[in-house]
C-alpha cells in the first residue's frame, strides 16, 4: 500500500549496478508517490520514484546474493498466493449466484428450476 506506507520495501540496483533490497522510512528526502488508480479498490497502489534518496546505514535487508538466492521462491510464492486467491474469489462469486438462483423466483418458480440457467451455473 505505497500511498499510505510508512515503511517501503524496495528492490534497487545498488553503486555495482546489482540488485539488493532495502527497507526505509517513507518519510526520507528525495522521494515521490503518484497514487494510481485501480480496479481493486481495496488495493491502494502507487509509482514511487526515488531521487538521490540517503538511505540510513541499516537499510540495507538484502544482499544481491541473497536477493538472486531467494528470488525464484519469492516469485513462486507471489504466484501461489495470487492463485488462492483468485480461487476463494471465483468461488464466492459461484456461492452467491447459486444463493441467488435458488431464491429469485420468475413465473411462479425459482430461477435454479430453468434448464439454461442450470447449464450456466454447471459451467
Amino acid at each position: 500500500m505505497a500511498p499510505a506506507a510508512d515503511l517501503l520495501i524496495v528492490p534497487a540496483r545498488d553503486i555495482t549496478g546489482a540488485v539488493a533490497l532495502y527497507a526505509f522510512p517513507s518519510s526520507l528526502s528525495g522521494i515521490t508517490r503518484t497514487p494510481h488508480r485501480n480496479v481493486d479498490t481495496t488495493r491502494r497502489i502507487a509509482a514511487v520514484k526515488l531521487d538521490q534518496v540517503q538511505l540510513p546505514q541499516d537499510a540495507l535487508i538484502a544482499t544481491p546474493q541473497q536477493v538472486a538466492a531467494g528470488m525464484p521462491r519469492a516469485v513462486a510464492l507471489a504466484a501461489l498466493a495470487l492463485a488462492a486467491e483468485q480461487l476463494g474469489s471465483a468461488q464466492q462469486c459461484l456461492d452467491l449466484t447459486l444463493a441467488y438462483t435458488g431464491e429469485r423466483v420468475q413465473f411462479g418458480r425459482t430461477i435454479a428450476s430453468f434448464q439454461a440457467i442450470k447449464h450456466r451455473c454447471a459451467q
